[in-house]
């Protein structure tokens, strides 16, 4: 086994370990929260169907499909968060505009043998929750008897930054240079998107563990 699938292994292992520590939100009196255990339970299962067409070259129309889905997902958890007003209708505006863009970029770019990743609508994504994020991050009210380090929209906070803005370029490129040198695009893809992947999925643990109301004896 060479590095990259050791990268992958790890990546895989991590997105499981991180589906299962989903389930601590379930106490938690934010309930928008249950997103999470419902985005990476069909997060593993889209990286299960991609782990067996990965032979296939359609295999990236599975990521066509996920994408929209974890973008409104991860809209409704901000929509249930953030307190301002105009940021709330810029969300609800958002979700059905993205739909409507995937399913445009999707359909001018799948053609017969031709199968690119959806790395324009990643961005697009990417952009809007990274925005999403620092909206987020500058409104948490730190509780005085505790440090903003125990807020679990922290942690959901910094992994969306990291892994979107780290994934920019690499999305902007990929496939430009997966034509040119697919050797080369598989390489940065294990370097940047599996790595960002294990820190975003290590993050939501984190994220998840500070969830967990504490006991009061």
């Amino acid at each position: 086994m060479d590095t990259m699938n050791y990268g992958e292994v790890i990546y895989r292992l991590v997105f499981f370990i991180a589906f299962l520590f989903s389930f601590t939100v379930i106490k938690n009196k934010n309930r928008s929260l249950l997103v999470f255990p419902l985005l990476l339970f069909i997060g593993n299962i889209v990286e299960l169907i991609v782990l067996l067409l990965k032979s296939k070259p359609y295999y990236p129309i599975v990521y066509h499909v996920y994408i929209p889905i974890e973008y409104m997902l991860l809209s409704y958890f901000y929509l249930q968060n953030l307190n301002s007003k105009r940021m709330k209708q810029f969300i609800l505006f958002t979700i059905p505009l993205f739909f409507i863009l995937c399913i445009t970029i999707s359909y001018r770019t799948i053609q017969p043998f031709i199968y690119p990743h959806p790395t324009l609508q990643f961005n697009i994504a990417g952009i809007l929750l990274v925005v999403f994020a620092l909206t987020s991050l500058f409104h948490i009210k730190e509780d005085m008897a505790s440090s903003i380090y125990k807020n679990y929209l922290f942690w959901i906070n910094i992994g969306i930054l990291f892994f979107y803005s780290g994934n920019f370029l690499l999305m902007g490129t990929y496939n430009y240079l997966k034509q040119r040198d697919p050797d080369f695009a598989t390489q940065l893809w294990s370097m940047f998107n599996t790595t960002l992947n294990v820190v975003l999925y290590i993050f939501f643990i984190i994220g998840f563990i500070c969830s967990k109301p504490i006991r009061k004896f």
